[in-house]
């Protein structure tokens, strides 16, 4: 057999994929993603590419991929962090109108990254913005969390994602 070796960036984005498919969401981008209009009106015009979507009734994610080929730091990751993190509202209610949910959808923006050097700034931006971050070692212990408990990895992937979120249905009630 001849193979040839995806690119770094295509990579990420297919094991990103595949570790959403193992976890068990029901609904999956599909091969390059999803586009997000700009503007909500359904009118052509300039929009935003989403590597990955994992979505069901209780929770949607929208997920970007960066990588570069030798490891160092990105001067834009920043202003692009805090433009991926005002996408949160447009994503919720362009994902509603495609996939409507019975409650109210707990929305997640992830970024895995490669070899990409975060600094404290990135990781302040990131918390400010209500993005998560995880880089190649984080991808790698949870597609080990996988392989070993299944589709149970997936509440763990969660905690991480809305650590400190109250979620409905858990809260405990004493009669």
């Amino acid at each position: 057999r001849v193979a040839k070796d995806k690119k770094k960036s295509d990579l990420l984005e297919s094991r990103a994929w595949t570790l959403f498919y193992r976890m068990g969401f029901q609904h999956l981008s599909g091969k390059n993603g999803c586009i997000l209009p700009l503007a909500g009106d359904g009118k052509p015009g300039p929009e935003d590419q989403i590597d990955v979507v994992a979505a069901d009734s209780e929770v949607a994610l929208a997920v970007e991929c960066k990588s570069v080929e030798s490891p160092k730091k990105d001067q834009s990751l920043p202003d692009w962090i805090s433009r991926f993190g005002e996408m949160r509202r447009r994503f919720g209610d362009g994902l509603r109108s495609v996939i409507p949910a019975d409650g109210k959808r707990h929305v997640g923006m992830i970024v895995f990254t490669w070899d990409i050097i975060l600094t404290e700034n990135d990781v302040a931006r990131a918390e400010e913005h209500g993005v998560t971050l995880f880089d190649h070692s984080d991808l790698e212990y949870f597609e080990a969390l996988v392989k070993h408990l299944g589709v149970a990895a997936r509440y763990q992937f969660l905690c991480e994602i809305f650590r400190g979120k109250p979620i409905h249905g858990l809260e405990v009630r004493v009669p």
